[in-house]
């Protein structure tokens, strides 16, 4: 008999996409908001033209996201009991 893999394995791909999306909408948010703000304090106006403003915008979008992810699943590895240090499981 074959067993099926459809139980937990499957709940947990589900819990690291929402990661993975929840991550990346506050990562790409943030971006935004950061260059946006800066730029208003600093010019008084947004430049939409400047292909800089963009690419930082996508710059801080995945640093933010990759660094949310990793906090995300640290407090979620915490809330289960799960003691980490940094990267390393001990």
């Amino acid at each position: 008999m074959i067993k099926s893999n459809m139980g937990p394995e499957n709940n947990n791909q589900k819990q690291n996409l929402t990661a993975w999306l929840m991550s990346g909408l506050f990562g790409i948010l943030s971006g935004i908001f950061l260059v946006f703000g800066y730029q208003l304090e600093k010019y008084d106006n947004v430049n939409f033209k400047d292909a800089g403003t963009y690419a930082l915008i996508l710059c801080f979008a995945f640093i933010l996201t990759i660094d949310v992810y990793y906090v995300w699943n640290n407090y979620d590895g915490a809330r289960q009991g799960k003691k980490t240090l940094w990267l390393c499981d001990y």
